[in-house]
């Protein structure tokens, strides 16, 4: 797999588990960034960078760690009882 290939895989799994947490938790891009720990400005430079970038400058060294996050968060959503 070339670099932009596996960028648009972490991208899409980021995604994903983003548009997840969403759902679960009925909250909107800024309740995901609560839950996640990043604050608002952070958030919206995510939202508004462009599909290939969104994995650049903003969640370098991050994505994987906020995908775990994410994929925590519904682990937990599924079972209340998971530490």
């Amino acid at each position: 797999m070339t670099r932009d290939e596996i960028n648009e895989v972490r991208e899409r799994r980021l995604a994903a588990c983003i548009n997840m947490v969403k759902e679960a938790y009925q909250v909107d891009g800024y309740g995901v960034a609560e839950l996640i720990g990043i604050s608002k400005s952070t958030w919206t430079r995510y939202e508004r960078a462009p599909w290939g970038k969104k994995g650049f400058g903003l969640f370098v060294g991050l994505s994987e760690l906020t995908t775990v996050k994410l994929s925590w968060l519904m682990a937990e959503d599924l079972d209340p009882d998971l530490d």
